[in-house]
């Protein structure tokens, strides 16, 4: 991973910094969400899905966010696939607590999964990275805190139940019990109590069972129970074993009602309903041998066994009625298991085919929607235990045509929507008799749909699209308590919770928008609490200190980029430049001022160039100087109190030419103050000035080949000193009285008395990274005689005054040039910088110019993988970073230059998931950086500092 590599300093501010400067006096935190549109860069048809599994873990709301496509569909998509969150309802408390499948890897096949609480944590399934662990997911524990969200030591297996409601994991006596992946066996049964080392595989009394893979697992009481190809299985949890309760073939849809245990088992061609009380020895039997030639559309034929009135409901075929299945009941009698009278055939139920959810127990009565003689779903309703069914009739307003999904309300009522004889839709409530089934409101004037509801504590929530769009109900069954309460849409699978006085809803508002709101039950305490999305628009922050804070450029939307201010509390734009620009020069300050570059970036420079100037002011923030739209800047500096810049007409030399006019330009801020010009030689291009003292050098390219410059910034101190002829100069510096010069990577110094007036010093070569320590240069290069000394080497320009201090290598002489220039930050009498060796990669280093001096200070990768550290910035007496130790992703690092003082500071994101911290810049009291959450882009963002 790669961070931006702007750091800036200014000396007069780190003067005034103590060490209490070191620690964070508060969060790091999203500054400013400049550019708040979304991106138009990636997949339109990628994004995260609305929040659909929630659970409250001491007293904080966790939940789920997927998302739409996986990362490998039209190549990775920007952001981790799966994502852990919690919240309190706010914006500001809600926050990213772990982050699944990155965009590093090929991708997810799975969702995450909620499994249920015990000892105040939540157990997560999450998704292993890459499409061939498809069979595999990771097993999380939270109690809605960052530091307690952690893998726990197991992997679980994915089964596939021969139903859906049939369960992978279950919790008994405060203990989850799932089917976990063991490296030897295979899928066996595990448990955890939510630690690690109370997360382990359970043995078998059986070694010939070793084999067996568990699925569908149940709870009765405090017991855990589960299926294998051998039979039904209990757990002894005091044992930490499993036993078998029944050897039988084909168990399966194990299910708890009242003090019984309900399931399937293979009986020849067909299926057999048993019972059990769940103890060893204990009363397990066969109730009803069912039909061989079940429903001849099922796969499997029996979809579900849901609970009802202390037994179980089901559909099995019925002969007499063209092999059509029909609802049968049990309460775990051969007497008392039987089919429902009257009860409708299946294809006629709900809202498809035999979904359990369709029933809802009102008071002493069941009902469930099915076809009825009028067309359409209509309420059918029985008496518990059901005997006898039969359409609902005689209601006050006309019994309805039911639309959606019975939602269940605290005091025997159901809530639903539903057509009147007129077919107007309504939202209805129904208490299981005629007299008590009632409109509560009409939400919708022409044609309605309902796609989505559920019930949270004493109200139900309905998405229901009308002609004006989609609506969000609320009711808790009486017409009072039923409200519209936003014009936004619950998903097609919707989740939320409670939490304290209000309720949190996944939504949608758009195409492909997800987000999290907040409702107290009425309209005006309805609220959007978090958007989410899979790539943002980013306002790419680029910072420089001053002040008590800092100035940055940031781009709001596609027409307005332009200078903000911050002190990290209150933040404002001083100005929006010129309309067409979009790019801009690193700042400068001369003169009390701060001076820019503004407009296209194109090589070589910044193309149909403005100047701006600020004070730090609105008002005293405005354009200098337009220059042609032909021409070209470049090399903004400050040299005395002016700064200067390099301006480059068109190619209008020689037809067909890269030679052009340029010159140099000084500005102090003012129109008057701007120009005169000075004169260059015709040249192809200027290098980037570099000021020693009084003075400052650059070189051109002209006809005569390359020519080192020295200027005071008039016309007549500006002079040509030396010349290198066809040999590139690259990097001017001055230490210990000598300007050094590297020339296509011999080390040289300027020197008049010598050819071309510069001499260069044998032996060093692929010389880079030129700079002062203590007088003396300090570069990486190597030994033209021994090749085992290439790295870091201190000179004062004679050979006898050059030592080998490392073998450490930057970018440019490693296997990865493609990194940059090396990366220096000053720590009193010493340099930190980023070196490479090939046993532990790019790692973070410090040299005080000495050969004993100089040392790895941490392998914060350990090993050959590295670390990259980058962005370093000088805070007090410690060096703050970027990097990244493979766990915990790029992140905020902190080192007073010893190996115990280095040290990840602060987590923005946890686990590997990373919000790419860079340009890490000091300004007053605070450490401003850009960061990209995926949720708002890059945007810059704030650590207050003691």
């Amino acid at each position: 991973m790669k961070t931006s590599r702007r750091a800036a300093l200014l000396a007069s501010l780190l003067a005034c910094l103590g060490p209490a400067m070191a620690a964070p006096a508060g969060t790091a935190h999203l500054l400013l969400d400049v550019n708040s549109g979304p991106s138009d860069g990636h997949d339109r048809h990628t994004g995260y899905l609305p929040p659909a599994q929630f659970a409250t873990v001491q007293g904080r709301a966790i939940f789920l966010v997927g998302s739409y496509e996986d990362g490998a569909a039209y190549g990775p998509a920007p952001g981790p696939q799966e994502t852990l969150w919690r919240s309190d309802g706010t914006p500001a408390g809600t926050e990213l607590l772990a982050a699944f499948c990155t965009a590093d890897y090929e991708g997810c096949d799975q969702r995450g999964r909620l499994l249920g609480q015990a000892n105040g944590v939540e157990f997560v399934a999450v998704p292993e990275n890459g499409f061939r662990n498809d069979d595999r997911m990771e097993l999380w524990r939270t109690d809605g805190t960052r530091e307690g969200t952690y893998r726990l030591p197991a992997e679980i297996c994915v089964t596939y139940p021969y139903n859906e409601n049939g369960a992978g994991e279950t919790i008994a006596g405060g203990i989850l019990y799932f089917a976990g992946r063991d490296a030897v066996l295979g899928c066996r049964p595990w448990r955890s109590d939510g630690t690690a080392a109370g997360t382990e595989r359970l043995e078998s009394r059986r070694p010939e069972d070793a084999d067996r893979s568990p699925y569908d697992f149940a709870t009765l009481g405090d017991k855990a129970f589960f299926a294998t190809s051998s039979g039904l299985w209990t757990v002894d949890s005091r044992a930490g074993a499993v036993r078998l309760l029944r050897g039988l073939p084909g168990v399966r849809l194990i299910t708890s009602a009242g003090s019984r245990l309900f399931f399937l088992s293979a009986m020849g061609e067909g299926e057999a309903l048993w019972v059990s009380d769940g103890e060893i020895g204990g009363d397990t039997r066969q109730l009803r041998a069912l039909p061989e030639d079940l429903c001849r559309d099922c796969d499997p034929p029996i979809q579900f066994l849901k609970p009802l009135a202390g037994g179980v409901v089901f559909l099995v075929a019925d002969p007499g009625h063209n092999f059509d299945s029909r609802l049968w009941r049990s309460d775990g009698t051969e007497r008392g298991t039987y089919p429902v009278v009257g009860a409708p055939y299946p294809g006629h139920f709900g809202d498809g085919y035999f979904v359990p959810e369709i029933f809802a127990e009102a008071g002493s009565r069941v009902l469930f929607s099915a076809a009825g003689k009028k067309g359409g779903k209509e309420l059918w309703t029985a008496a518990l235990p059901p005997v006898t069914a039969a359409p609902l009739a005689g209601c006050p307003a006309g019994c309805p045509i039911v639309t959606s999904r019975l939602r269940p309300l605290p005091g025997g009522k159901v809530v639903f929507t539903g057509r009147d004889s007129r077919l107007t839709e309504a939202l209805w409530v129904s208490d299981g008799t005629a007299k008590g089934t009632l409109p509560l409101s009409y939400p919708c004037q022409g044609p309605c749909d309902s796609s989505a509801s559920l019930t949270l504590g004493s109200a139900a929530y309905f998405s229901i699209e009308d002609a004006a769009g989609p609506a969000l109900w609320r009711t808790d069954g009486t017409r009072e308590g039923t409200v519209l309460l936003a014009r936004v849409a619950l998903p097609f699978h919707p989740g939320g919770t409670l939490l304290g006085d209000q309720v949190l809803l996944g939504v949608s508002n758009g195409v492909r928008i997800s987000e999290l709101w907040a409702t107290d039950g009425s309209p005006a305490g309805t609220r959007r609490v978090r958007t989410f999305a899979r790539a943002a628009a980013s306002s790419n922050p680029a910072f420089f200190p001053f002040g008590d804070g800092v100035l940055f450029t940031a781009t709001q939307d596609e027409s307005a980029f332009g200078w903000w201010r911050s002190d990290g509390t209150s933040t404002r734009r001083l100005t929006s430049f010129c309309p067409t620009c979009f790019s801009s020069t690193q700042p400068v300050t001369a003169g009390g001022l701060v001076f820019t570059l503004v407009g296209r970036l194109e090589d070589p420079g910044i193309n149909a160039p403005h100047l701006f100037r600020t004070d730090g002011t609105r008002e005293g923030t405005r354009e200098v100087l337009a220059l042609d739209a032909d021409s070209f800047a470049q090399s903004l500096f400050a040299f005395g109190e002016k700064v200067f810049f390099v301006r480059c007409g068109p190619d209008d030399v020689e037809p067909e030419s890269s030679f052009r006019r340029c010159d140099l330009w000084p500005s102090d801020g003012t129109s008057a103050g701007t120009g005169p010009p000075i004169a260059l030689p015709i040249t192809t291009g200027v290098s980037p000035p570099v000021v020693v003292g009084g003075s400052f050098y650059f070189t051109l390219f002209t006809r005569d080949g390359f020519l080192i410059y020295q200027s005071d910034g008039t016309p007549a101190g500006t002079r040509r000193i030396a010349s290198t002829g066809h040999s590139t100069p690259q990097e001017i510096v001055a230490a210990g009285g000598n300007v050094f010069v590297a020339v296509e990577g011999a080390l040289g110094f300027l020197d008049a008395a010598a050819p071309g007036g510069v001499s260069f010093l044998p032996g060093i070569y692929s010389v880079t990274g030129l700079t002062e320590l203590g007088g003396r240069l300090l570069l990486f290069g190597s030994d033209g005689l021994d090749p085992g000394r290439a790295g870091l080497w201190s000179t004062d320009g004679t050979l006898e005054g050059t030592r080998f201090l490392a073998p450490v290598l930057p970018e440019a002489l490693t296997p990865y040039p493609f990194l940059g220039p090396p990366e220096w930050a000053r720590l009193g009498s010493r340099l930190i910088f980023r070196g490479w060796d090939p046993e532990r990669g790019f790692e973070l280093w410090a040299t005080d110019g000495t050969a004993e001096g100089t040392v790895l200070l941490k392998d914060i990768a350990p090993g050959q993988t590295s670390s990259f550290p980058d962005s370093l910035v000088r805070v007090g007496d410690q060096v703050w970073l970027t990097a990244d130790d493979g766990d915990h992703g790029r992140e905020l690092w902190v080192t007073d230059g010893t190996p115990d003082g280095t040290r990840l500071a602060v987590e923005l994101a946890p686990g590997p998931f990373s919000l790419e911290p860079g340009s890490l810049t000091l300004g007053g009291g605070s450490l401003f950086f850009s960061a990209d959450s995926l949720f708002n882009g890059r945007e810059p963002w704030v650590l207050p500092l003691q």
